[in-house]
This record gives structure tokens, C-alpha cells and sequence, in this order.
């Protein structure tokens, strides 16, 4: 089967067109086709209830309602982009405590629970904080960004000199490079506060070193990704962060779909041997998801 991963655009185009769950999957699936929901469409999902517009709420409600539907049916889950690098780290330094079967199953109880609360216009104090963390994290990264650029000149000059048809090889480069290792130490750091840096280091070095670990793979790319757009551009847009989050939750996906040529551009930028498919709305949506 193949994965695809559809952003929160496409569920909107399949709930807007009231394509039928159960439908949907038979016809995909008879196509060699599996579509996976991310843990990020949820948080862009609740956003709505946040917002204090009733047709907003209600359009949020709605939707929670129709993507419970697809987990009724056990479509897949993308977990939280820290939850698989967890896993990964813990693979690759071969702890064998970390059932991986048992942690999908919690979080996919979680995830179910949320939605089903959001569905029935339940937003509780742990989805108003799951928006504020998730808010936060975007601002600190776009910060971490632009300081980070800063603080570095020559790294800077680089990205700079590098245009977009270079690219892909520089991002391939400096990926397994000791500039993607210490960036992805980073990333162990905030989730690993308690370990020393060479073993983070150690950690971050073989994760990179394979290409199975594609979560860290992914996190490092774009994070080479967004320095390169931020030096080239100026700035990155409030949006592109939760973008970001948008394509690393594909990393174990081969399809990433969307309304939006720039979303799809970074997923085709950012993500080892990804499929970037625009939907543009000329067709019904379930005949262009089936005729991949």
C-alpha cells in the first residue's frame, strides 16, 4: 500500500464535496492507496473552535464529526512529529523498552478521544493548551531561525550563493554533513534534557546515518530548508512553521497531497523521494485522489 498523506486542505475539500468515509477508503484501497491522517490537520481543525466565531466553531464541529468518521474505520495516523523521533532515538541506541505497536495504540486512543470531544463541541482546557503549545512552538522556531542565521555569517553567505536548482544536492549534502547532526542534536535536546551531549551527538550522527530514521532525516532537512528560504527571502511567513510540520509528519508517507503549490513545494524540497500532488479543484476530489 501506499501512504499519502492529505493536509488539512484536501480533508476540507473532502468534506466540503461530502465524499463518503467508507466509500472513499474502498475505492482507494482497491487502488493500492492508504491515506493517513496527521496529527497536525487535528490542531488546524481545533483552531476553529479557538477563534470566537460560531461559524468557524461550527465548521470546526462539522469537520471533527466527519474525520472521526475515517477513525471509525481505523484509517492510520501520522503521531506527532516528536513522538516518532523518540521512537527513532530510542531504536537507534537500541533500547528495546519502547513497544512501538503499544505507543501507536495510545496515540491513537488520544487522538480519537480529542476528536471525538471537539465533535461534539467539546473544546476542553487540553485542547485550548494543545493550540497555545503548538502556537508557541511555531513562534520559538521562526526565532530559532532568524537568530541562529545571524549568529552564523559564513553559514549564512552560503545559503545565500546556493540557489534553488543547487538546492537538493546542498540540502543532501549538508544533511549527513556535522551541520545536520548538530542541528538535529538540537532537536534530542529539547526531548532528551537529561543526556550528555555526545550522546546526543552519538544519537543525532547514526539517525542521520540511515535512511530508515526518515523523521530525523526529515526534521534536518527542513531545517536546512528553512535557512535557505529565510536567507533567500528575508523572512519566513507565520504560516510556513505549521507548513513544516505539515510535511514532516509525511516522512514515512510517498504521497504528500494539498490544495497549495507552495506547501507542496517544500514537501518536494524537504522530504527524501516524496510525491507532491496539487489539487486543483477540476475534478471531483475523490476521482483525483483515485487517479494517482
Amino acid at each position: 500500500m501506499r501512504l499519502s498523506y492529505p493536509d488539512t486542505s484536501i480533508w476540507n475539500c473532502l468534506y466540503d464535496q461530502e465524499v463518503d468515509p467508507g466509500l472513499a477508503l474502498s475505492v482507494l484501497e482497491a487502488r493500492g492507496v492508504r491515506p493517513v491522517l496527521g496529527y497536525n490537520v487535528l490542531y488546524e481543525v481545533a483552531k476553529c473552535f479557538s477563534s470566537g466565531k460560531p461559524d468557524k466553531v461550527l465548521r470546526g464541529q462539522n469537520l471533527c464529526k466527519y474525520l472521526k468518521s475515517f477513525m471509525d474505520l481505523r484509517i492510520p495516523i501520522a503521531m506527532d512529529n516528536w513522538a516518532l523521533l523518540i521512537q527513532e532515538a530510542f531504536d537507534v541506541v537500541g533500547n528495546t523498552e519502547v513497544d512501538r505497536g503499544r505507543c501507536y495504540e495510545e496515540n491513537y486512543a488520544i487522538a480519537r478521544s480529542a476528536i471525538e470531544k471537539l465533535s461534539e463541541g467539546n473544546f476542553e482546557d487540553g485542547a485550548a493548551k494543545f493550540i497555545s503549545d503548538r502556537k508557541t512552538m511555531t513562534r520559538t522556531s521562526r526565532d530559532s531561525i532568524r537568530d541562529g542565521l545571524n549568529a552564523k555569517p559564513n553559514t549564512k553567505a552560503a545559503l545565500l550563493t546556493t540557489d534553488d536548482a543547487a538546492l537538493p544536492r546542498f540540502i543532501d549534502v549538508h544533511c549527513t554533513s556535522a551541520a545536520g547532526w548538530q542541528a538535529l542534536q538540537k532537536h534530542l535536546r529539547d526531548l532528551f534534557p537529561d543526556d550528555t551531549d555526545l550522546e546526543l551527538a552519538l544519537a543525532a550522527w547514526n539517525l542521520l546515518r540511515y535512511a530508515r530514521y526518515r523523521v530525523a532525516r526529515a526534521i534536518t532537512r527542513m531545517d536546512i530548508y528553512l535557512c535557505w528560504r529565510c536567507v533567500h527571502r528575508g523572512s519566513l511567513r507565520g504560516d510556513v512553521p505549521d507548513d513544516a510540520f505539515h510535511v514532516t509528519a509525511a516522512a514515512y508517507c510517498q504521497d504528500f497531497l494539498t490544495t497549495e503549490p507552495d506547501q507542496a513545494e517544500i514537501a518536494k524540497k524537504a522530504l527524501d523521494g516524496i510525491r507532491a500532488r496539487v489539487y486543483t479543484g477540476d475534478e471531483p476530489i475523490l476521482h483525483w485522489l483515485a487517479a494517482a
